[in-house]
């Protein structure tokens, strides 16, 4: 079990990298001035983190475990393409969720300077796209890869786009991107 004293410093230290990424990108910003938001001191950064990268990485595994941790959860043996179906479905309502919640963060991401945190996260979000495919013994038409990297760059690019413009409200926004998963189950693409 992990210090609560630990928990709570590199928390102070994420959420002080977070503010800073509002202003500018991370190549822009220094240990010192983290160091500085988080009212923790230096030596006490570098006994948690090799560098400001580290602190960076291990911040975007935390927004993509919120939300994949709720799917694999539930599914962890898919048996046909209904279970894959509602597997994603519900994937797709947890990321939207999640970054609905992280909004600020991900638009601050989304600055031209941040757009390589939008690269990794949806890739790993795509990875775990791919291990809900693999979970199921009958496969598409299509090669996993093939299929969860169109999904997840479908979904990127929508929740990008929703929560720059916020144009329709959140329920509507998840059941238009459950029904086109649903659609393309049903036409037997996937």
């Amino acid at each position: 079990m992990i210090d609560k004293r630990i928990q709570k410093t590199k928390r102070d230290l994420k959420n002080g990298l977070l503010e800073l990424m509002k202003e500018r990108p991370l190549e822009k910003i220094s240990v010192s001035e983290i160091c500085e938001y988080a009212v923790i001191n230096r030596v006490t950064f570098y006994s948690h983190y090799v560098d400001k990268y580290a602190l960076y990485n291990e911040l975007l595994e935390d927004i993509i475990e919120n939300i994949t941790i709720k799917t694999f959860d539930k599914f962890n043996d898919l048996k046909n393409r209904e279970e894959l179906m509602d597997a994603c479905s519900l994937l797709i309502e947890y990321i939207i969720n999640e970054c609905e919640s992280k909004k600020q963060i991900l638009l601050s991401f989304s600055q031209e300077e941040n757009s390589m945190a939008l690269f990794i996260l949806s890739g790993k979000i795509n990875k775990h796209i791919k291990e809900l495919f693999n979970f199921i013994k009958e496969k598409g038409n299509y090669p996993t890869d093939f299929i969860s990297t169109f999904i997840c760059g479908g979904i990127s690019s929508n929740v990008q786009s929703w929560l720059s413009s916020n144009e329709i409200d959140k329920a509507t926004f998840i059941s238009l991107n459950q029904k086109l998963i649903k659609d393309l189950f049903s036409s037997n693409i996937i």
